[in-house]
């Protein structure tokens, strides 16, 4: 069984990392939601593409209209920019009821995205936990917290399905330090980080 879920540890702090910065420092002016997408993918690397930002928001994905039904998978050329609520893309945790287990939950709009998952390191009592990219395979549309069913609109209205990976066989006498970034890659094939956070744990 799970504990309450968590926005914040005590003393938890958000944080900036490196892999954050991907969005293209100077905007250009979407015309009704279209961008020149060359803008974004001009390295031709998907590993770094970039993706244009809005306020309150995140983005995800390129597509052919606003209906945003058929990914736009070119490197040029105008396409529609769909974006969510930013909070989507953060993190809550909950601890296992006997400390020995311990789990990100992220949350998503639809299922329309090439992958979705977590970054991560920390220490876990005195060893160091290096950076660690965690896939998600699956989804889930309700979890359980202190007893109670719990949907992923706790992220966002907008929020279907919880984004879930599970830290087990924990020493509950060990003291953790997590770092956690949510992340998705989008049909069209950008990766997009999501707010990162420090997660202190006696």
């Amino acid at each position: 069984p799970w504990a309450h879920l968590f926005t914040t540890a005590p003393t938890t702090q958000e944080t900036t990392t490196q892999e954050t910065t991907t969005e293209t420092p100077t905007e250009t002016t979407p015309v009704d939601g279209y961008y020149e997408v060359s803008n974004y993918k001009s390295s031709g690397d998907p590993y770094t593409y970039r993706y244009p930002s809005q306020t309150g928001k995140v983005f995800a994905g390129w597509f052919i209209d606003s209906t945003c039904k058929t990914p736009y998978t070119e490197e040029s050329g105008r396409a529609y920019a769909k974006f969510v609520d930013e909070n989507l893309l953060t993190t809550k945790f909950q601890m296992g009821n006997d400390g020995t287990a311990f789990r990100f939950l992220s949350a998503i709009d639809s299922l329309d995205y090439e992958s979705i998952g977590f970054l991560f390191n920390g220490k876990y009592g005195e060893y160091e936990v290096p950076i660690t990219t965690k896939t998600v395979e699956t989804v889930y549309r309700k979890i359980t917290a202190a007893g109670e069913s719990v949907e992923p609109k706790v992220f966002s209205p907008e929020a279907q399905f919880f984004s879930i990976y599970t830290v087990r066989s924990l020493d509950p006498s060990y003291s953790l330090e997590w770092n956690v970034t949510p992340f998705w890659v989008t049909l069209d094939g950008t990766k997009v980080l999501g707010k990162s956070k420090h997660y202190p744990i006696s």
